[in-house]
């Protein structure tokens, strides 16, 4: 959780330092983390830029800027049995409750239109949308076969790479099961929740100079989320100069565009695989590779910071 103060964006301290490493830990966290906030917010003015998912201390700033990365909001359904059922009412409880205090932030910042309409759907808030950016120096193309040597991965597999936490939105149940029906030749390569599978290889944890090295490690991103706040994978694989294969739904279509390669149903094994199989022919799979880099210039950080700064004048006169 950070908070940025000041006039710039570059003005980005962070101030709460704190992490859960296990759920037990959750409670514990957030109020260490509130009370070294409203400590910071008193002694160094009442300006506030609430990134993350703790947004109590907003009635100790005379002005408020929110950061909403994303808005888990999916009617309790049963295609994940009744723990799934369980999680997703939790979810949506904790998402009600952050409507008490998103409604007294002066702006709310959302990362992709997905989001901005379940805000306001759900919770009837207008929102500002400003896409993540990437940094397009640290996530580029680079060597393949050297990018596998310095990770231990074999040259001689086509590597389909996946990168995602637990959550019912990551949809991984599709995810191995199109791991159980890759060809032999190919390998699954698995950063986050594991995914099981006769070709599956989980790496991990990597160094912050070795997560970029994965995406040039693969031959092509596969995403199977059905929703997302935004979706930081796909970004860092498009600047990487992979192709990715994704849904059109959440926020696939947003941050992808018009790409060939997007699957209209989130759970058609067969229609992941048929999207694979095209990549199998030159021309196409460097014609996807010229569109991801290309792609990638939307999101470049010079213009993202242009918005933000923006924001912060018309939130903090500034």
């Amino acid at each position: 959780m950070s908070y940025i103060t000041g006039e710039h964006v570059t003005a980005s301290p962070v101030i709460t330092r704190r992490y859960a490493h296990s759920k037990a830990e959750v409670p514990f966290c957030r109020w260490v983390n509130s009370r070294s906030a409203l400590s910071w917010i008193r002694r160094h003015g009442r300006r506030l830029h609430a990134v993350g998912y703790e947004y109590s201390i907003v009635g100790a700033a005379d002005q408020s800027l929110c950061t909403l990365h994303g808005l888990y909001w999916m009617l309790p359904g049963a295609r994940d049995g009744f723990r799934g059922f369980l999680a997703d009412a939790y979810h949506d409880a904790q998402t009600l409750e952050l409507l008490r205090y998103l409604r007294v932030f002066d702006e709310i910042v959302v990362p992709s239109r997905n989001t901005a309409r379940m805000a306001e759907t759900v919770l009837g808030l207008r929102t500002t949308v400003i896409h993540h950016s990437v940094d397009r120096t640290r996530f580029r193309p680079r060597d393949r076969s050297a990018s596998r040597r310095l990770l231990g991965l074999p040259e001689d597999r086509v590597i389909v790479l996946n990168v995602s936490a637990w959550g019912r939105n990551k949809n991984l149940p599709t995810l191995g099961r199109i791991a159980h029906r890759l060809p032999p030749d190919y390998l699954m390569v698995k950063l986050g929740a594991p995914v099981r599978g006769p070709r599956v290889v989980r790496v991990g944890p990597l160094s912050e100079e070795q997560y970029p090295l994965v995406f040039n490690a693969a031959d092509v991103y596969v995403h199977t989320s059905t929703n997302e706040g935004f979706g930081h994978p796909l970004t860092e694989a498009l600047a990487s100069g992979i192709p990715v294969v994704s849904p059109s739904c959440a926020t696939g279509e947003e941050i992808l565009g018009r790409n060939p390669l997007l699957v209209e149903d989130p759970y058609d094994v067969d229609a992941y695989l048929r999207a694979l199989a095209t990549l199998r022919d030159t021309a196409t799979y460097r014609a996807a590779c010229e569109y991801s880099t290309a792609r990638a210039a939307i999101f470049d950080v010079g213009p993202w910071r242009e918005k933000y700064e923006r924001v912060y004048s018309r939130v903090f006169g500034a």
